[in-house]
């Protein structure tokens, strides 16, 4: 494709067995480490063309990459969960867009309101690939 979004990469078409890496805050986990509903949410909050920021594994070279990439707070805070771009779309009103940054080729957006059903939708979905350091990934 030839659009970009802020003139250095790309944007592509994102293929369904593709995988989404998400950074998810040591608070926004529950006990057993797995995400919590208010850890998907679109940003800006009350924007209406707000989207949730992922990372594409076709440029995230691995998990590690989405924990540290622009975290506001130390990425030792953070755990990081994969889903699946076929079972995010299976989710209401979901769109998935590769929207990369000069400093992000991987940066890919998930439109769509954020439901309570979504939100347990992408907690159906999601994998802990990379748990706050020092936590167990308890299944």
């Amino acid at each position: 494709m030839d659009s970009t979004i802020d003139g250095s990469w790309p944007v592509e078409d994102i293929p369904e067995d593709a995988t989404l890496y998400m950074r998810v805050h040591q608070n926004h986990l529950d006990s057993s480490g797995r995400p919590a509903p208010i850890a998907f949410k679109n940003r800006p909050e009350h924007d209406p063309h707000a989207a949730m920021s992922t990372n594409w594994d076709r440029y995230a070279p691995d998990p590690e990459y989405t924990r540290k990439k622009d975290a506001n707070k130390p990425a030792n805070e953070y755990a990081v969960i994969a889903m699946k771009v076929f079972d995010v779309l299976q989710i209401e009103r979901q769109m998935v867009k590769h929207a990369p940054l000069r400093n992000n080729r991987a940066h890919t957006e998930v439109h769509g309101e954020k439901t309570k059903n979504a939100k347990l939708g992408f907690i159906d979905i999601s994998t802990v690939v990379l748990p706050v350091p020092g936590e167990g990934i308890v299944d």
